[in-house]
């Protein structure tokens, strides 16, 4: 498989892991919140920032193993450790960046005044912002199982900080235009669709820094052999 083949490959499977492993996580969130309605308490927004961090878990798993299965031909990384790494980064990005709204959320509860939403066009920045950072954060864990196969895998850590500053902006942007429709229908395909470009953005960005390891995988299997 040559490096364009590899970062095709690579493209597809994060769209389509972002489709179905977000894509679940959002939903099991928006029937948890339709159940339950807005969190009347501190306990119950504590709850809900829990439960949000947890099913980030299948946002992690479904990525996680669409990517290995993606580069699993060109890295000899077994998928229980990809999919380790995954998860890691996953939960650890959904609790960091959980914690803003979490704090206002509390601080609503507490007696201060509503918050009022920005603009689309600053949560989009923000999102960018966001996604600046928590990029980094999904990015260690998977960089811990890189480094022991490829070198120079640190520069894992600034590609996927790059593409979610790209990949944010589009999930605020996309979900904000989708929950602006009528038609439920519309609403879903809206929604699949961005979360589908999102995944497809991501991957092209930080798939073409991976395509640079691809090369140094093969050369150090071929030494070890």
């Amino acid at each position: 498989m040559n490096n364009l083949d590899f970062w095709r490959r690579w493209v597809v499977a994060n769209a389509l892991g972002e489709l179905v492993g977000l894509g679940a996580t959002f939903s099991i969130g928006f029937l948890a919140f339709s159940a339950t309605g807005e969190p009347r308490s501190v306990g119950a927004v504590l709850l809900l920032a829990g439960a949000t961090v947890l099913t980030g878990a299948i946002e992690g798993a479904v990525l996680g193993w669409a990517q290995w299965r993606a580069m699993r031909t060109s890295f000899s990384i077994s998928l229980k450790d990809w999919l380790a790494a995954t998860l890691a980064g996953a939960l650890s990005a959904w609790f960091l960046g959980i914690v803003p709204s979490t704090l206002m959320s509390i601080g609503e509860q507490s007696g201060g005044a509503s918050s009022v939403e920005p603009p689309l066009v600053v949560m989009m920045f923000l999102g960018g912002a966001m996604g600046l950072v928590l990029g980094v954060v999904l990015a260690i864990p998977q960089w811990l199982v890189l480094k022991k196969h490829v070198e120079h895998a640190a520069w894992w850590i600034p590609a996927n900080s790059l593409a979610w500053l790209f990949g944010m902006p589009i999930i605020f942007g996309g979900i904000d235009l989708a929950s602006s429709v009528d038609c439920v229908l519309w609403m879903i395909v809206g929604v699949a669709a961005t979360l589908f470009l999102t995944g497809a953005t991501v991957g092209a960005i930080h798939g073409a820094f991976l395509t640079r390891f691809v090369e140094q995988s093969v050369s150090v299997r071929s030494e070890s052999m």
